[in-house]
């Protein structure tokens, strides 16, 4: 879970220091897969008693605004190109 949420931060870093629109946007796609993933984690992380429902209720409901975040941001950069 931790390398999945690091990759999320690391693949925005990386797209933007990339320099250009279309490599920034594909790697705000990554880190949405890097999200996608921690989500998966988190249910199962709760499916082995890892996680209370309220732990998992919170950190899913996390992810989702991070989804959000980076689709509006993929979607702003698209509409600008």
């Amino acid at each position: 879970m931790r390398r999945a949420a690091v990759s999320v931060a690391s693949n925005i870093a990386e797209g933007y220091g990339r320099g250009s629109t279309k490599e920034y946007v594909k790697f705000l796609f990554y880190a949405k897969g890097s999200v996608l993933e921690l989500k998966t984690q988190i249910m199962i992380a709760e499916d082995t008693g890892l996680l209370n429902e309220t732990q998992t209720k919170e950190l899913s409901d996390a992810c989702e605004r991070e989804i959000s975040m980076l689709s509006h941001q993929i979607e702003s950069l698209i509409n600008r190109v």
